[in-house]
């Protein structure tokens, strides 16, 4: 083997042990943050303010990647959709009211031919990940 050889090999094993010592350097919690803001994708920018705000404090920087972590796996209802549904709801608790919340034949009656003659496009609600869309103000 020439000594060129043996230099680029040496350099690239150097470049490796260099490059596994400073992935090692990262805390667990870290590496866990960093793969939770890449599947944020687009509201990346959003949580790394947050992260930004806090790192002066301490307590509250943990605090933070916490229930960044813990965010994966919630999510909401599209508003728009909700507040299409908001008459049948309000509705529905106008009958429940009118029979005390107590769920009777005739609240059953009620609630049923409500139900029958309500016109309403109730296609699968759109869910939207906390995690893709929470704001950091």
């Amino acid at each position: 083997m020439d000594e060129n050889k043996l230099i680029l090999i040496m350099n690239k094993l150097f470049t490796f042990i260099i490059a596994l010592l400073l992935l090692s350097c990262t805390s667990v919690e870290e590496k866990e943050l960093f793969k939770i803001l890449d599947f944020a994708d687009a509201n990346r920018d959003e949580l790394e303010k947050v992260l930004e705000h806090y790192k002066q404090d301490s307590l509250k920087l943990k605090a933070t990647y916490f229930l960044i972590k813990n965010m994966l796996g919630h999510a909401g209802y599209d508003s728009i959709t909700l507040k299409d549904l908001q008459p049948a709801y309000n509705k529905l608790v106008t009958i429940s009211k009118k029979h005390n919340w107590e769920r009777s034949v005739s609240w059953a009656r009620e609630t049923r031919a409500f139900g029958e003659n309500i016109r309403i496009n109730i296609s699968p609600l759109s869910m939207q990940q906390d995690i893709s869309t929470i704001k950091a103000d």
